[in-house]
């Protein structure tokens, strides 16, 4: 019976410490989730003007008269 309690009680005292680290560790991700900071600002889609300036831009300075197929062959458009 002492054997069976001492089991019984290690046990139990295994369970705590498991559970505490699992408390601890759901606990930081519930904090960080809920974190005021805004790490996502920098990822911003481009406003109409910046993305008609972006389009423009790719016109002017690409060469529009080949078809790039792969890095070692071009295909001249006509």
């Amino acid at each position: 019976m002492k054997n069976f309690v001492k089991k019984l009680n290690k046990n139990l005292r295994l369970r705590y410490y498991y559970d505490s680290v699992f408390g601890m560790l759901l606990l930081g991700f519930v904090l960080g989730a809920c974190s005021s900071t805004d790490a996502g600002s920098n990822y911003n889609y481009p406003t109409g003007q910046q993305q008609r300036v972006l389009e423009l831009c790719a016109l002017v300075f690409t060469d529009p008269y080949y078809q790039y197929i792969s890095p070692s062959r071009r295909v001249k458009l006509k």
